[in-house]
């Protein structure tokens, strides 16, 4: 876990208990898949068809598999954030096997003309991961890089990458997730209320860490965290593709479990400027080569201090932070807690809904 590697010594000289989440501000480019014939969104309820000939069952079963992926995404309360279902011959969507897609790839999608299509010649298995690509175009999604922020598996958005090893990742849930602001609150972020368990979540120093369906301030599930020392923290790590220039804030939800425990929580929104090398053949974001990057040093843009009651309560930055133009940033956010028993020692927290939003 690198980024909390690096974090440890910010970590050491403020409160403790931090939840950590990183977001990567770049523009998507369109590469080896080619650009979606359409912008727009055509969910988040999708329905579609097999359209003609040559298709043998075992296409069909991982196409299928494939496509309907998306629906494992849940929003904040739980519900499927997209839902995928088949329709024989009425379906909205039709998936057609074509010798050459437009465009010259392996796929290609519009949402506006309600066409998948998928190179004939294609093993099954690639198949499944072309559909389930194409399938993020049609709801709404672009490209994104390779790698995927946690560690997962290829992200099923990825451009110029084999098509082997691909599947939903961290990256793929945080950016439906984004495109359904209504549902999301403009949560930015994966499993930011914790209704998919410990997902994407990796900790340090934590004496505990799980989730609950009890008492949870937003849907069914909720945190709870205790660090045993000064640098124990909770964090997630995610791409997010968008342009500079937009105004962010972050909010969580926080509560103590116990009437005689004290202290406060608090959160700040970091950014760090990130430099790219010379582009390479296969480049993300447009003109940019993410896996030739240096960092610049974290700078805290905002800081936010509250006190957790008996009840859940939300905690909010009071003033929204306009990301740079012209550069690619970094951005974290930390929620630290010095919440401590009548005994002196460091106290379980409740934490739902730990989030940057994005308030364009």
């Amino acid at each position: 876990m690198p980024d909390g590697i690096r974090f440890n010594s910010m970590a050491a000289r403020m409160v403790v208990g931090a939840l950590v989440l990183s977001t990567v501000l770049v523009s998507p480019a369109a590469l080896a898949f080619p650009k979606p014939g359409t912008s727009g969104s055509c969910g988040p309820d999708i329905t579609y068809r097999f359209t003609g000939g040559g298709w043998n069952p075992g296409e069909k079963a991982a196409i299928r598999d494939g496509l309907e992926d998306w629906e494992v995404v849940l929003d904040f309360d739980g519900g499927k954030v997209a839902t995928v279902t088949m329709i024989p011959d009425f379906g909205q969507i039709a998936v057609r096997k074509v010798a050459t897609p437009n465009g010259g790839g392996v796929g290609w999608s519009s949402c506006g003309q309600g066409l998948i299509q998928i190179q004939e010649d294609l093993a099954i298995a690639s198949m499944e991961s072309v559909a389930r690509h194409e399938m993020g175009h049609i709801l709404d999604l672009t490209h994104t890089g390779k790698d995927d922020s946690f560690g997962g598996p290829t992200p099923a958005m990825a451009t110029c990458v084999g098509l082997q090893g691909k599947a939903m990742s961290q990256d793929d849930y945080g950016g439906l997730i984004h495109k359904q602001t209504s549902q999301q609150r403009e949560a930015i972020h994966a499993n930011a209320s914790f209704e998919q368990g410990t997902s994407w979540w990796g900790i340090s120093n934590i004496a505990s860490f799980f989730t609950t369906t009890a008492n949870a301030s937003d849907g069914t599930t909720s945190a709870r965290i205790r660090p045993n020392s000064s640098t124990g923290y909770l964090f997630q790590t995610m791409n997010y593709a968008a342009a500079a220039g937009e105004p962010i804030d972050a909010r969580i939800n926080i509560r103590r479990l116990d009437s005689s425990h004290t202290g406060v929580m608090s959160f700040n929104i970091l950014k760090r400027k990130v430099t790219y090398a010379s582009p390479a053949s296969c480049d993300y974001p447009t003109g940019k080569n993410q896996n030739v990057r240096s960092e610049g040093s974290w700078v805290v843009v905002r800081v936010e201090t509250c006190t957790p009651s008996n009840s859940w309560a939300t905690c909010t930055e009071g003033t929204l932070y306009t990301v740079p133009s012209g550069d690619a940033h970094d951005l974290r956010i930390t929620v630290y807690s010095n919440v401590k028993t009548s005994s002196g020692t460091y106290a379980t927290v409740a934490v739902d809904f730990a989030r940057i939003r994005d308030r364009s």
